[in-house]
């Protein structure tokens, strides 16, 4: 914003910078970024076993909640 014919001398607000899950590529860059764990192989499990117990027949629905956890 301009005022008095001045720019705004307003402070830049800080950044934060994080990379969506914690893979181990993530690590090979030269700066440390903070990730967020997604519990992806936990999750392929109980899918995988929620997929077997479909094929054998379960009818009922069946939901898993996977806690994200931040990594810094």
């Amino acid at each position: 914003m301009w005022k008095t014919g001045q720019p705004s001398r307003q402070p830049t607000p800080a950044r934060n910078v994080s990379r969506p899950s914690n893979s181990f590529t993530g690590a090979l860059t030269p700066i440390s970024l903070t990730s967020v764990d997604q519990s992806g192989h936990e999750m392929g499990v109980i899918a995988a076993q929620l997929l077997l117990e479909r094929i054998r027949g379960r009818s009922e629905v069946r939901n898993e909640v996977f806690t994200p956890r931040l990594v810094v």
